[in-house]
């Protein structure tokens, strides 16, 4: 009881000497979005201290407060209305604006600039715009529900509204409950909330892939010709204690520190244009940074049933409890006919993970010889792929355009050889690094089917078989059914001369090299 009183007093006698407990003069920095000279925001406010602006981006209105109900008093001070009214209870105030004789007109949007005592879910405070030509002649142009952010001001926005060029009047109307006090500063008629930055950026031609949760993600899809955006679901969070998809993210909750994780499943509405893509996650968790390490786990296909790995990729969050977007290494396929993916997460953390949103930025489309069929059979023998922890062997698929790919990928992804993937981990490679192997092995074209062991000596090489039982001969016994290539006879190099009976130079295999030199 006694703090509440103290509180009451002191705002009382702050605003009665004239003193400001906060300085909340609306500066430019301080603005949560800014106009144009085409369309200024128009900022309504209040306090005695009278502001103008030369900018041509923003008109400014000073206002007052005209009546209030339920409160004990209403003072202005330098540059805020303060509505005071001792303990909790409901009060409301009416506060006006002139308008210039020419001013911005059309949709804006509505944002509120306060701060007040009491429980933000239990004291949602309503506020109506009024406007027209005069006092007798003001209409509602939208109403709408905001939570304050407690003593520390806000910047809350609202509904949209429409403001005509004869309109002369503005009115806020706001009602609600609180304690002790509500503090208003300003209101703002601007644009909509600037969309939070994401860390690619994307063109018609090239759009970046945007993966959001909720009723509010961090991009909608439509909304921008740049970005394909799509809204996911949870659809299994092993080992957390629970899990659910707020108004923009998806929450993964254990109590204390562990590891647990969950898959999130995007279904792509549009197609996504082939290509290779990085990997970008806006995420948050408890726990320290050096023990909160994650994995997602990129899935596509053409449905759920037919999902392949495309990539691995680890990230660490170093600021605990706050969003940050951090950067996978490498890139993924994205293939012709991919309408599902999935993200599954793994690693350690306390309390929570709370997931916003994963971008895909297309670092390079794939090759124009690949159709959507080929894409497609490609997709089905990575579907093939499993989580192998003990193995004697690797199977390297080595892509490029070629003859024989769809006897070869048929041959891979029959359903008569997934108990040999349960043993055998593969790898697919296109592209420069695919050209490049290649070229190392010496291979007889592409795409070929490359089998090693875990010395990483090849056992045999499949390149354009004749028949989906040649493909199922070579992974059964690659030595035989398959073909070893030959590799050029490389030219030892020429012994170098010793210094003053030391070698001029030094070749460390491993471990610590003692004195030499």
């Amino acid at each position: 009881m006694f703090r509440r009183n103290f509180l009451f007093v002191l705002l009382a006698g702050s605003i009665a000497s004239g003193f400001l407990l906060v300085s909340a003069v609306v500066f430019a920095e301080d603005l949560p979005l800014g106009g144009t000279k085409e369309k200024p925001i128009i900022i309504l406010q209040l306090g005695s201290d009278k502001q103008n602006s030369n900018d041509p981006t923003k008109v400014i209105c000073n206002g007052e407060i005209v009546s209030n109900e339920g409160a004990e008093s209403a003072s202005t001070a330098k540059n805020e209305v303060t509505v005071l009214k001792k303990g909790s209870g409901k009060t409301s105030a009416v506060f006006r604006f002139n308008l210039p004789e020419v001013h911005p007109s059309g949709d804006f949007t509505f944002w509120a600039h306060w701060k007040q005592g009491g429980d933000q879910k239990a004291c949602i405070q309503t506020f109506e715009v009024w406007a027209g030509a005069d006092e007798t002649k003001l209409e509602m142009r939208n109403s709408q529900n905001l939570k304050s952010n407690g003593w520390n001001y806000i910047w809350a926005d609202g509904k949209n509204l429409t403001l005509k060029p004869g309109d002369r009047i503005v009115e806020v109307r706001n009602s609600g409950k609180g304690n002790d006090a509500k503090i208003f500063n300003a209101f703002i008629l601007g644009g909509p909330r600037p969309l939070e930055p994401i860390p690619v950026v994307g063109t018609k031609e090239k759009p970046v892939v945007v993966l959001g949760f909720g009723k509010e993600p961090l991009r909608k899809p439509g909304d921008d010709p740049s970005v394909l955006a799509y809204i996911g679901k949870i659809v299994s969070s092993e080992g957390a204690d629970g899990a659910n998809i707020g108004a923009s993210d998806a929450n993964v909750m254990k109590k204390g520190f562990g590891s647990w994780g969950a898959v999130f499943q995007f279904d792509l509405q549009t197609a996504v244009p082939a290509g290779f893509y990085n990997f970008n996650a806006r995420y948050k968790s408890g726990g320290e940074a050096s023990q909160v390490r994650q994995t997602f786990v990129i899935k596509a296909g053409p449905d759920v049933e037919n999902l392949g790995e495309r990539g691995v990729f680890q990230t660490v969050n170093r600021s605990p409890w706050q969003y940050e977007w951090v950067k996978g290494s490498g890139t993924f396929a994205i293939f012709p006919g991919d309408k599902v993916i999935q993200i599954v997460n793994s690693g350690k953390a306390n309390g929570a993970k709370i997931f916003n949103a994963f971008v895909l930025g297309m670092e390079n489309p794939l090759p124009e010889w690949m159709t959507a069929e080929q894409g497609m059979l490609r997709g089905k023998f990575l579907s093939r792929g499993m989580n192998v922890e003990k193995f004697d062997r690797t199977l390297y698929l080595i892509d490029g355009k070629g003859n024989g790919d769809k006897i070869l990928f048929e041959g891979l992804s029959q359903d008569s050889q997934k108990s040999w993937y349960e043993a055998t981990p593969i790898r697919y490679l296109l592209g420069a690094e695919a050209e490049s192997m290649a070229k190392d092995l010496n291979l007889p074209g592409l795409p070929s089917a490359v089998i090693v062991n875990n010395d990483c000596k090849v056992i045999g090489v499949l390149n354009k078989p004749d028949s989906v039982e040649k493909v199922a001969q070579f992974l059964s016994d690659p030595a035989k059914a398959g073909v070893i290539p030959s590799y050029p006879e490389r030219k030892q190099p020429e012994p170098v001369e010793l210094v003053d009976g030391s070698p001029k130079q030094w070749l460390i295999a491993s471990g610590w090299p003692g004195r030499c030199g």
